[in-house]
């Protein structure tokens, strides 16, 4: 955008020489005291105001707390004392992480309720077997009714279908979680790739307006080069946090995904196992499988306390990702997606906006002044396209342009004719023409690298206004964030439900284990062998003892 003033110098040459010719006196340019203030301000802005790295917000800001969204507060912070966590949602602070784990920890108490059970069971089965007497355990058992065994068989059953059904469940909403969370990765991801292949696709461009300028302008080329180059660290370091963060969410998914299929996998063995064992009557196995279920079930009540605070997080996400659409300056979600700092990048590209407008009207201007001499080689010369348009914000708006303007970068096929072959007036003077060919070569390097730049104008204006960072957080607040929590809630719901019917599955183990001790029972039924006379009607059991007492009379007859 400086080389507007070498545009600029390019047209008062052939001014000049048009008002020399025909005794006019005119000045259609702008003065130099616009051209250099035209030139300042966007050299200001391609060489310092372009892109402000997010580097430059301090750990003090981010205490102070302008940089975090306010959500996840008066949490309990097991990092801190069990104080209450006062921050943001900050996804690098580990106080965050702290309270937000510790949400989950209704599981986590429950799965310690149950191994101080576990291991308050065993040391009283271990004491009593150790003390007391074994023909004392051994003794004579009461006969009981068939409902007695049945009962508590068909509440395993049931409890038995209901840990199959609920570990399916788990298994399903593990996959479904796990799909939508790649989901999102995959949209943040892809938004941090589009960012890079734009600002390579404008670095790439400001290098070939380096080149058009630097035999004319090595301050130009100096701003341009350090401006690329700050760019191309900007793209460098949306790859790397994103891909970082990538790594990161990777491993932790594919963890907790193996552990989840792992555990839910090894439940669902286990109870089927623990059916047949229970048929067939094998008790120090079945000892062993309420001992391994009893773990399950602890760990399970952890499951859930780590996927109910990873719903904890979904939900504080949801709620960061709203906020920002009211308020995206200086937020802890540039750790998630970098952006600029907005808040200067609009004010540089309203001056830029500004500068750009303003030169290309004077320009307009003088080529009507050309017009108005009636000089028959210029009374067809087309306007310049001004795609922005008027204050305060002066928009850019290419598709405002009309028909009969040409852009910026045709100008010099249309200076062509009016240049001449050599460096100096008496040559020009001779062929009858207006622009030197050094001027010439001027005028067309500036007006090249200005339309190069007014090309990479809507792409610099997505990295200053962060666009592609909007858009994405858009997206998934819009699309992905309510199925993504729904997903999570089904996995900790799914847990709930698995845990519970795991702790009355075990308990009624240990129940039928406490039945069937001491009692003779074939493989595949469920009622002692000596449960006959005691499920019988009174009648009957009056009739068996009276001819049980028959025999023996008759085995043994008195003298």
């Amino acid at each position: 955008m400086i080389a507007l003033s070498g545009h600029l110098h390019s047209y008062s040459i052939a001014v000049t020489r048009l008002d020399n010719k025909d005794g006019v006196l005119m000045n259609p340019l702008p003065t130099d005291s616009q051209i250099r203030w035209s030139q300042s301000t966007i050299a200001h802005f391609i060489g310092r105001n372009l892109l402000q790295e997010q580097s430059n917000q301090t750990g003090e800001d981010r205490q102070n707390g302008t940089y975090k969204i306010l959500v996840a507060r008066n949490r309990i912070d097991p990092l801190n004392h069990f104080k209450r966590y006062k921050g943001g949602y900050d996804i690098e602070n580990k106080h965050y992480w702290g309270s937000t784990v510790f949400t989950g920890v209704y599981g986590y108490a429950i799965a310690a309720a149950w191994i101080i059970v576990g291991l308050v069971y065993g040391i009283f089965l271990t004491v009593k077997y150790c003390c007391c007497n074994k023909k004392t355990m051994k003794g004579q058992y009461k006969p009981h009714s068939r409902q007695y065994y049945v009962w508590p068989f068909w509440a395993v059953i049931l409890l038995t279908i209901a840990a199959i059904i609920t570990t399916g469940i788990v298994l399903a909403g593990n996959t479904q979680f796990h799909t939508r969370a790649k989901r999102v990765e995959k949209t943040i991801v892809g938004a941090a790739q589009r960012a890079t292949d734009t600002i390579y696709n404008v670095t790439s461009s400001m290098k070939t307006m380096q080149d058009q300028l630097r035999p004319y302008d090595e301050n130009a080329y100096l701003r341009l080069n350090t401006t690329a180059e700050r760019l191309d660290r900007e793209a460098l370091n949306i790859h790397d946090r994103v891909y970082d963060n990538k790594q990161a969410i990777d491993i932790g998914l594919r963890v907790l995904n193996v552990v989840t299929i792992v555990l839910a996998s090894v439940i669902l063995a286990l109870v089927i196992f623990a059916m047949a064992i229970l048929l067939l009557h094998w008790r120090k196995v079945l000892f062993l499988a309420i001992f391994i279920c009893w773990l399950l079930t602890t760990l399970a009540w952890l499951a859930f306390g780590l996927y109910f605070a990873i719903h904890t997080f979904a939900d504080d996400s949801c709620i960061a990702l709203k906020d920002y659409q009211n308020n995206p300056y200086n937020t802890t979600l540039n750790s998630i997606l970098p952006c600029v700092n907005l808040q200067a990048a609009d004010s540089s590209l309203t001056e830029a906006r500004e500068a750009v407008h303003l030169m290309i009207s004077e320009l307009n201007q003088n080529i009507s002044r050309l017009q108005a001499l009636r000089i028959s080689t210029l009374e067809n010369i087309p306007r310049v396209c001004d795609p922005f348009l008027g204050p305060p914000k002066y928009e850019y708006r290419p598709d405002v342009c009309s028909n009969d303007t040409i852009q910026i970068g045709l100008i010099p096929q249309l200076l062509e004719s009016f240049k001449c072959s050599g460096n100096d007036t008496e040559t020009c003077n001779n062929e009858g023409k207006y622009i030197t060919q050094s001027a010439f070569d001027l005028a067309e390097a500036y007006t090249l690298s200005i339309q190069n730049l007014l090309d990479i104008f809507p792409a610099l204006e997505s990295l200053t206004n962060c666009s592609f960072v909007k858009d994405t957080f858009s997206k998934i607040l819009n699309e992905q964030c309510q199925p993504f929590k729904s997903s999570v809630n089904r996995v900790w719901t799914s847990l709930v439900a698995l845990s519970s019917a795991l702790i009355f599955l075990v308990t009624s183990w240990i129940v039928k284990a406490y039945q069937n001790r001491g009692r003779q029972i074939s493989k595949g039924c469920i009622i002692p062998n000596d449960t006959t006379s005691a499920t019988s009607s009174p009648m009957t059991q009056q009739g068996h003892r009276t001819h049980v007492q028959m025999q023996d009379i008759h085995a043994n007859p008195q003298p």
